[in-house]
């Protein structure tokens, strides 16, 4: 059974420790970039991503009110409500572990988009870097359809901005979830 210990970021399978979707794409050098960044500007954009998904979480479970009041999360936050607006999607669970015993990982959405089942990602980086969210996104797909029965055929990230604008893509590779498990084996 699967473990989430949020405060370190680790997932365990029946006890041990297995890695995140993440850890696996990052060893496999397709997060590149983000060793150049200065550590306190990752930290700091780390804790707003994590703050702006709670309050999406928060959203989608007890209807809470996406704004907050403060001007470094509610620009990201309007951008959300937009995007809900103008998407053809119906979120059914946000921030939702997910794991099979060789990895595990949070998927931020897991939806209908455009009648389809769909999981999708949600960045508040300036740049998103697509080959590692089309593995990202891939591996979370294949890890949802054990736990809500289906298998999602559509994928997607979404950007949000802090100007409150957002934008939209739909992640087609075919081959991402092949690479991944690749990665996955070799490590």
């Amino acid at each position: 059974m699967l473990a989430f210990r949020r405060h370190d970021h680790a997932y365990f399978w029946d006890g041990s420790r297995v890695p995140s979707v993440t850890e696996v794409i990052r060893r496999g050098g397709s997060y590149g970039g983000l060793q150049f960044v200065n550590q306190a500007i990752l930290d700091v954009t780390s804790d707003v991503g994590h703050l702006i998904h709670e309050r999406i979480h928060d959203h989608h479970t007890d209807d809470s009110p996406l704004a907050t009041g403060d001007s470094l999360l509610d620009g990201y936050l309007t951008a959300y409500e937009t995007a809900l607006a103008m998407l053809p999607m119906q979120v059914f669970h946000t921030e939702v572990p997910v794991g099979n015993g060789l990895v595990a990982g949070t998927l931020d959405l897991f939806c209908k988009y455009g009648g389809e089942w769909a999981v999708g990602d949600i960045k508040t980086t300036s740049r998103i870097n697509v080959e590692a969210v089309e593995l990202q996104t891939a591996a979370y797909a294949w890890l949802a359809e054990p736990f809500f029965g289906v298998r999602p055929t559509h994928r997607f990230v979404i950007q949000l901005r802090s100007d409150g604008t957002y934008e939209y893509k739909p992640l087609r590779d075919e081959t991402a979830l092949i690479r991944f498990i690749q990665l996955l084996e070799k490590q």
